[in-house]
């Protein structure tokens, strides 16, 4: 967050950008107008989740980006979190230190790359069902709401090698394992960390 303009002061500068009166704004996200003016001058903490929500909603702007302006992080990514702290936990440490513009330049070069640096390559998910095969291995994208869905995939770094059977399986569309949404979801975590890993073993991000 470091150098991002506040919570309030970028609400109000976006608002005023799209020309919403304080009150109209107020009455479409259920607050009053002196609550989202003392909000706006940064007087008093940010509001609650669902009415960050719905303020972006209002100024069409990245929920993710509005509740990290407000010191919050979204309530489905802290659960993911909760349930699988430690995986996760040291996902995120490995991209501590990146500047913006290392991530800018992480995106330019992950698209170009990192769906063809999949063939040939083996399976990280490593389900029981893995076959082992790396003919069939393709960059599998991870689905997480706020990151992917319907006609949208997530970003090509968020994503694992996986073969055909483990891709079936973690999409839902096979189920022969027998473990649960969490089980595979958090498989699925673990093949992209590990080839979050051996991107950066080769260099390639």
């Amino acid at each position: 967050m470091v150098g991002k303009e506040p919570f309030g002061a970028f609400v109000r500068r976006i608002r005023e950008e799209k020309d919403l009166g304080l009150r109209e704004m107020a009455k479409k996200i259920g607050i009053s107008p002196t609550y989202l003016s003392m909000c706006e001058r940064d007087e008093i903490p940010p509001p609650p989740e669902n009415r960050v929500r719905a303020i972006a909603k209002e100024l069409g702007c990245d929920v993710d980006d509005l509740l990290a302006r407000a010191g919050r992080v979204s309530s489905d990514i802290s659960d993911i979190i909760k349930r699988h702290p430690v995986q996760l936990a040291a996902l995120l440490r490995a991209t501590q230190g990146m500047s913006d513009d290392d991530i800018n330049r992480l995106v330019r070069k992950r698209r170009d790359n990192l769906r063809k640096h999949a063939k040939g390559r083996g399976c990280m998910v490593r389900l029981p069902c893995c076959n082992h095969n790396s003919e069939t291995v393709v960059l599998g994208h991870i689905r997480m709401a706020g990151i992917s869905g319907m006609g949208h995939k997530a970003d090509d770094l968020l994503g694992s090698w996986v073969c055909s059977a483990c891709h079936a399986e973690v999409d839902g569309q096979t189920h022969v394992t027998g473990l649960s949404r969490d089980q595979l979801r958090l498989a699925h975590f673990e093949g992209m960390a590990r080839t979050i890993a051996q991107l950066r073993k080769e260099e390639l991000v």
